[in-house]
């Protein structure tokens, strides 16, 4: 056999090569986009990269595009969230009969069969849009606690109200209370690091969601937890877009802070802790929690609270129901005389922007 032979023999076989890892790849990520309900949009855009660039593109998807991670940790507490689950839809459908709030539940309803945390009612529901205010209440409800504090943060900062929180939370471990505190892996970077190592010294049960360092190799890189969830007692609990840090309330160099963030008392803390529990059980898998007895309070259920209010939680762990974004359809396709947006992000997609004109274009008031 000649040298051309040889050469056009070893062409052929690394081209059937070639040929055969794209359609496995193809085949791979079809399947992977089917099982995560892929927009279309991003699909085709995925298989332009895979006929181009094979087998790269089945590495990059692997590292950016897949959408869709599961919670490792199961609920110990079945039976219970089951339950609340049955009560909460119990309690939408008395509600939806009564004219007052029908409507306005039209949303709930859809949410609820789209997966979103139980509606609950018998609450109280304080509203904050000042950082200073808000701060001043979760200090000192933290101060106030007795049994224990379950508290979750994308941002704490190592600065005056960072290290303030910190020294609360250590200083409660000492006193005898559990407290658990997870931060996000990318948020806590320039987080109090040492007032951590303090608080972890004192006893404290301390997480970090998605290591940053682990991010360089992982598939899981945009998976941030944003969430802002503080449970204290099992009877109080805040949560909302306000971090915990000096510029919330309007110290740093970008001024006045304008958020939003709530504090509840009642039945709706129970879905809020089955929130962060449902995280710490992602993230943590060798200091489990314990029975759900012991970090709720028996009067959340008799609370005499009047406001209802329903958790929608969005995030990779929703799809590819993330009820986000249908939260915000549904506000906008029932709305009637105005809808008033305010928003530090704003990239609507296209049923957005056609729910939006459509609301505009039939008279209603829209500002955004």
């Amino acid at each position: 056999m000649s040298f051309v032979d040889t050469f056009l023999n070893i062409i052929n076989f690394i081209s059937d090569f070639v040929m055969v890892i794209v359609v496995m790849d193809i085949i791979a990520i079809i399947l992977l986009m089917f099982m995560e309900r892929c927009d279309p949009r991003s699909f085709f855009a995925w298989i332009i990269v895979l006929l181009f660039v094979p087998p790269v593109g089945f590495i990059l998807y692997l590292y950016m595009g897949r959408t869709i991670y599961w919670h490792t940790g199961a609920y110990n507490d079945r039976d219970f969230w089951r339950s609340s689950l049955e009560g909460a839809r119990q309690d939408l459908e008395d509600d939806m009969g009564n004219e007052r709030y029908s409507e306005a539940l039209n949303v709930a309803k859809v949410l609820s069969n789209a997966g979103a945390d139980t509606y609950t009612r018998n609450n109280d529901i304080t509203v904050y849009t000042d950082g200073t205010e808000l701060k001043d209440a979760i200090f000192d409800s933290l101060r106030s606690a007795e049994k224990s504090i379950l508290i979750e943060y994308y941002i704490i900062r190592d600065d005056k109200d960072g290290n303030e929180l910190m020294d609360i939370l250590t200083q409660k471990v000492k006193d005898g209370l559990e407290v658990r505190l997870m931060a996000d892996g990318f948020g806590i970077k320039k987080g109090p690091s040492d007032a951590i190592k303090r608080f972890k010294a004192a006893g404290g049960h301390y997480s970090m969601f998605h290591y940053w360092v682990k991010l360089l190799l992982s598939p899981k890189k945009s998976h941030r937890n944003h969430r802002k969830i503080a449970i204290i007692d099992g009877k109080t609990a805040y949560c909302g877009g306000f971090n915990i840090g000096d510029e919330y309330r309007g110290e740093g160099p970008l001024g006045h802070w304008r958020d939003a963030s709530i504090k509840v008392e009642g039945r709706g803390v129970i879905p809020m802790y089955m929130n962060f529990a449902e995280d710490w059980r992602y993230t943590v898998k060798k200091d489990p929690l314990k029975d759900i007895d012991h970090y709720l309070d028996p009067s959340n259920g008799t609370h005499g609270g009047s406001d209802r209010m329903q958790l929608v939680s969005g995030g990779p762990d929703t799809m590819p129901n993330n009820q986000v974004p249908m939260q915000y359809l549904a506000m906008i396709q029932n709305a009637h005389e105005k809808v008033y947006i305010t928003t530090p992000y704003l990239d609507p997609d296209e049923s957005t922007k056609a729910a939006l004109m459509y609301a505009a274009g039939s008279g209603i008031d829209v500002r955004i």
